[in-house]
């Protein structure tokens, strides 16, 4: 834990004064301290509703699909998961694409994934064409290394059992129901 920071939102608290602030500092250590001094639970409710404003997953596939097409990559409508494997739900919806303009930078057709859980994209082939346009949409890139990083902590419940999950089955999570 970051010391100085620390004194000050201890200081700050003993004076009355608000921490929430605190609550976004990059040391976790500072962020969990400023947390325990905080008693008021709806200023905790306005601190959260401040710190991940609602997300518009619709906004985010039409933005997806603005930047695939400005690319060249002719894609498809997007459609869920379960659609797109027949049966079941998930956590991320499938964009189709065609083969791109620039026959060098493309592999043909494909399909790109779009989280429903934040700005989080991830195609199996890895097509530097797709990465590139969606990255500078604003999308993060999953990819095989990224995706493969197990978190724990976490209590998902996959297939009975409540193991830690990479990255990627996070994301870009379906059940065949």
């Amino acid at each position: 834990m970051h010391a100085c920071r620390a004194f000050g939102v201890r200081m700050r608290h003993r004076a009355g004064e608000d921490v929430a602030d605190a609550l976004a500092d990059p040391d976790r250590g500072v962020a969990h301290l400023a947390h325990t001094l905080l008693t008021d639970p709806e200023r905790l409710r306005d601190c959260v509703a401040e710190a991940p404003p609602a997300f518009d997953h619709a906004e985010q596939l039409l933005r997806a699909v603005a930047a695939l097409t400005a690319a060249g990559l002719a894609p498809k409508a997007p459609v869920s998961c379960g659609e797109a494997d027949r049966q079941g739900d998930g956590t991320y919806d499938v964009i189709g694409y065609g083969e791109s303009e620039s026959e060098s930078e493309s592999e043909g057709e494909g399909e790109v994934w779009i989280s429903t859980l934040g700005r989080f994209a991830a195609d199996h082939d890895e097509n530097p064409a797709v990465r590139r346009a969606l990255e500078s949409a604003g999308f993060r890139w999953i990819d095989a290394e990224l995706g493969a990083v197990h978190v724990t902590g976490l209590g998902v419940y996959c297939f009975g059992r409540r193991d830690p999950l990479d990255v990627h089955s996070l994301l870009f999570y379906w059940q065949d129901q």
